[in-house]
């Protein structure tokens, strides 16, 4: 889901949107991202075995970016959507660990890469986006304009 990190992170360059603490997060995300992949398909052609991308999973990204942008709380709605990818792919990275263990010939050396490096980044990732949804949310339930601010102040942050 590389990408999909990718084309949030350029969702908040826009001219529209502008909110250059949410780009460089998401950007952040993209870079571990790619990295983790780029490091399994690197093991997984020393080891012999094939890459298929043709179960790729793809939220509609670009819909939700735009009525999260519409309504107001765009940042809110990338970070669900972060969230929403990620405990996906920890559970199909759950899903691959016991269908390596179950195979007639285990990899232990892959399960191991994928439980300590994937699945313990997965959980931090996690925690953080669900950190950041809370605060976004104790936003929104004041009738002030809270939301924007809070958002505002956020990207603040992540810069």
């Amino acid at each position: 889901h590389s990408q999909h990190y990718l084309a949030m992170a350029y969702f908040f360059d826009r001219a529209d949107v502008q909110l250059p603490g949410f780009h460089k997060f998401f950007m952040g995300q993209w870079e571990a991202s790619m990295k983790m992949a780029q490091q399994t398909m690197a093991y997984l052609n020393k080891r012999g075995g094939w890459i298929d991308f043709t179960d790729l999973h793809r939220p509609r990204l670009v819909e939700k970016m735009h009525v999260g942008l519409t309504e107001g709380h765009v940042g809110l709605v990338a970070m669900e959507t972060a969230l929403e990818m990620e405990r996906d792919s920890n559970q199909l990275t759950l899903d691959l660990i016991e269908k390596v263990e179950g195979h007639k010939k285990p990899d232990p050396h892959l399960v191991h890469i994928l439980q300590d490096e994937h699945l313990d980044y997965k959980v931090k990732v996690i925690k953080h986006l669900s950190d950041y949804i809370t605060k976004l949310r104790a936003f929104e339930k004041t009738d002030e304009g809270d939301y924007e601010l809070g958002e505002y102040e956020m990207d603040n942050g992540f810069q």
